[in-house]
């Protein structure tokens, strides 16, 4: 289930997309233009969504790879989800196989559960790891590159615009 961040996220999204598509339309775009605009648009949004829910079951499954014994609100706290979002998930987890419940013995409230990788899991956190790790490299390079641009903007401006001098 998602949270309401990310619905609002989606919504601002849709809103974002109307509006150029309006535009485009004052702006004279044929039907089969704007289609194409909305299509696009609309599998790139699916596309992050999709990308956000990986991230999402990729730290999971690190977390509890190397702490089984964390609870749904500890998770929810790191991951930076709901409390019932990663209810959810951790269903979800069970339910395909990646995840097996074990009882907490250790802990005074019974009704806790250890969650321990399956050997699905581990090779699916390792599929999850490489992806996770291809997108961040590709963000990481974006942002240089951005970064490298910015950086020579702010060289250009500070050559033509004098520095005050500072009184002595």
């Amino acid at each position: 289930m998602p949270s309401t961040e990310h619905i609002s996220l989606e919504a601002e999204q849709v809103c974002r997309l109307s509006s150029t598509l309006r535009d485009k339309y004052h702006q004279g775009a044929t039907r089969q233009a704007l289609c194409g605009s909305l299509c696009e648009s609309f599998l790139d949004m699916v596309t992050k969504r999709d990308e956000m829910r990986e991230d999402v079951k990729f730290r999971i499954l690190r977390l509890l790879q190397n702490n089984p014994e964390m609870s749904q609100r500890e998770l929810a706290k790191e991951v930076g989800v709901s409390t019932g979002g990663i209810h959810y998930v951790l269903n979800a987890l069970v339910e395909k196989g990646l995840l097996k419940l074990g009882d907490f013995t250790a802990a005074q409230d019974k009704r806790r559960y250890s969650y321990l990788l399956t050997p699905k899991g581990l090779s699916q956190k390792a599929t999850l790891t490489t992806r996770f790790l291809a997108r961040k490299r590709a963000e990481y390079r974006a942002l240089k590159e951005e970064i490298d641009i910015l950086e020579q903007e702010m060289s250009c401006v500070d050559a033509m615009v004098p520095l005050p001098r500072q009184n002595d």
